[in-house]
């Protein structure tokens, strides 16, 4: 019982990284683009 708990936390703990790294990895994306708009703009 309680290696089941762990092992659930365990992926718990992991889904919860996987999703900051997606959101941190939009959020790179967002900004790139943005500074491309930025550029071809003043080209």
């Amino acid at each position: 019982m309680l290696f089941f708990l762990n092992q659930k936390n365990k992926s718990i703990i992991n889904n919860i990284k996987t999703n900051n790294i997606e959101i941190y990895l939009k959020e790179i994306l967002t900004r790139l683009t943005s500074l491309e708009n930025y550029l071809m703009k003043n080209n």
